[in-house]
């Protein structure tokens, strides 16, 4: 999502208005899932999602619900939407105009709806991929909730792999590692 003219960020997807936030994510899950249904009518049978940030909040959710997506690919992954919001250096802003009127537990249960982590169950047994990619010194989504997202779907079919070179400029160097590192599956997508 880019900043709307006249705007000073690109408030319009989240925000500190709690509400719209939620609705507003979930209007990009339903436009990802219109969008799938359109490439269908085109003809496309290998459908998957690749998702940045919010993108792969979006994605994670789409895929759990979504069997025409095959696989998935996430940067920046966490379990819980507002952990992600209240400690990301990109959102300093969202929390700070919500710390004194909720705690971080109600923010978190406020916005489960729009967090990957409910959903994750049911992936199991659908023959989905995934490919989930962090950085241990990442300042926008937290090393340790994208480790409690792997801890939650022990046991269930993904691909991850961990390099130490998400930092706020993806470096070349880091795509042609992960250009050269793909699963069987997400070639093909």
């Amino acid at each position: 999502m880019r900043v709307a003219p006249g705007h000073e960020r690109a408030d319009q997807l989240v925000g500190s208005n709690i509400g719209l936030t939620l609705q507003a994510t979930r209007q990009a899950i339903t436009d990802t899932r219109r969008c799938l249904r359109w490439l269908e009518r085109q003809g496309y049978t290998r459908l998957g999602l690749v998702g940045t940030s919010i993108g792969s909040a979006v994605g994670s959710i789409t895929i759990a619900h979504d069997r025409a997506v095959r696989a998935g690919a996430f940067l920046h992954v966490s379990t819980y939407f507002a952990d992600a919001v209240r400690t990301g250096m990109a959102t300093t802003h969202v929390w700070e105009g919500l710390r004194t009127k909720v705690t971080e537990d109600e923010l978190r249960r406020y916005w489960t709806p729009v967090s990957p982590v409910p959903y994750m169950h049911r992936l199991s047994e659908t023959g989905q991929r995934l490919l989930m990619v962090t950085g241990r010194y990442d300042p926008t989504f937290w090393y340790e909730f994208t480790d409690d997202m792997f801890r939650k779907l022990r046991g269930q079919e993904f691909a991850s792999k961990r390099w130490s070179c998400l930092r706020p400029l993806f470096t070349r160097a880091c795509a042609l590692r992960l250009s050269r590192w793909t699963p069987p599956g997400i070639v093909s997508v």
